[in-house]
């Protein structure tokens, strides 16, 4: 895997993590599944 591809992952991750955010419920689904803690105060 490049530079390139791991930008773009990463930038996915961070994307769809801003939307999981959104919804609260999914809080625990976004930490469980890509094990991304959170650093935000509740």
């Amino acid at each position: 895997m490049n530079d390139l591809q791991r930008l773009m992952i990463e930038q996915i991750l961070q994307l769809v993590c801003r939307l999981v955010d959104q919804k609260p419920s999914f809080a625990f689904f976004r930490r469980e599944t890509f094990g991304i803690p959170r650093i935000k105060t509740p």
